[in-house]
């Protein structure tokens, strides 16, 4: 019979703990979605910045140092808690919550970003317009934000599979960070946004009817794919309280209208038509529970808050400035915008017939 030594029983103890994660909790969770806030709302400073006249653009502006502040405060928390772990005897790969692993590597690519971007402009100098947004520097950046703002939201995906997360309580940081990304997602796709040219559709402007057409169809489709898209991710997991689609609607006109306008004359009315369908949806949300286990009422929501949505936008504008286009134009757009979404409810919830 042999024995072991007190001493040991330790060491094996504390080698088994820390080959676990660090607990997942709430508060690393709610310190991560207010450095996600931080520079979301450094990204949206800086596009107003450009949007502003007789702009002189370098890299080294008040905006940018909100943005990359914002970034440095995630580094910060990622970095502060990675290293905590570590010392604490956490291996490398398990040295953050469940769910954070790949927004240490967002961070980590969002920093070479940085770097890749100071080195573009060097040499290919700043872009302008459209340009700025597809720009491989800042694409590359986005998609390192795009890692670390998903921890909080990840890591409620995996608490739930154990523990019921439910209610702003629990999933505040959740929601926040499903928010955070639809920003992210509407201002790299603002070229495409109902508050991105809405001019041309309530006035007469030296531009072919065609381009204007395409204008409509693209503004309409892209951005009901990304809202149907993002909801539906958030959906997959997790029962969304109360308000989030209202945030996400709300949340993100308010950004855009902020960034391109400086009067509530200049479009002001569209933000509260957003609100108010979020409402709307928020309720048909709370009160049909669309899911996986109620197919029906998944299909119908998924054609409805993207149709509702623009119809209601199509409609505002023609109450309060006229429309230009058809309207043939704007109810087929609007009618485009409930297929999109009902096909990536398809992408959620496969056919019935092919469960059978």
């Amino acid at each position: 019979m042999t024995s072991t030594s007190p001493g040991r029983e330790i060491v094996r103890a504390q080698r088994v703990a820390t080959d676990e994660y660090p607990a997942s909790n709430l508060r690393f969770d709610l310190l991560m979605m207010l450095c996600g806030c931080w520079l979301i709302g450094g990204l949206y400073l800086d596009g107003w910045a450009h949007n502003q006249p007789n702009l002189v653009d370098t890299f080294f502006t008040p905006w940018h140092a909100v943005l990359y502040s914002g970034f440095l405060a995630v580094a910060t928390a990622i970095g502060g808690m990675q290293l905590r772990s570590m010392l604490r005897g956490h291996s490398l790969t398990r040295a953050l919550p469940r769910g954070y692993w790949a927004s240490l590597v967002g961070v980590m690519l969002f920093g070479f970003g940085g770097g890749f971007d100071v080195v573009w402009h060097s040499v290919f100098g700043f872009e302008a317009n459209i340009d700025a947004l597809i720009s491989p520097a800042h694409l590359l950046l986005a998609t390192g934000a795009f890692l670390f703002l998903t921890g909080p939201l990840r890591a409620a995906w995996i608490r739930a599979r154990t523990t019921p997360q439910h209610g702003w309580a629990m999933l505040l940081p959740a929601v926040v960070s499903l928010f955070l990304v639809y920003a992210a997602f509407t201002f790299f796709t603002q070229y495409a946004h109902p508050l991105g040219n809405p001019h041309l559709l309530v006035r007469r402007v030296n531009v072919e009817t065609y381009f204007i057409s395409l204008q409509v169809i693209i503004s309409t489709l892209i951005p009901s794919a990304i809202l149907m898209g993002t909801l539906l991710v958030g959906m997959r997991s997790l029962r969304l309280p109360f308000g989030t689609i209202t945030l996400l609607l709300g949340g993100t006109m308010v950004l855009m209208f902020l960034m391109r306008y400086r009067t509530a004359q200049n479009f002001g009315f569209v933000p509260p038509v957003a609100v108010v369908v979020g409402l709307l949806a928020d309720g048909a949300l709370w009160r049909w529970q669309p899911s996986a286990q109620r197919v029906v009422a998944l299909r119908i929501f998924s054609f409805a808050l993207p149709f509702t949505l623009f119809s209601a936008y199509y409609v505002s504008l023609l109450l309060a400035k006229g429309l230009v286009i058809t309207a043939h134009m704007w109810m087929g757009a609007s009618m485009l915008a409930g297929f999109v979404g009902l096909f990536m409810s398809y992408v959620f919830v496969q056919p019935q017939f092919e469960r059978m």
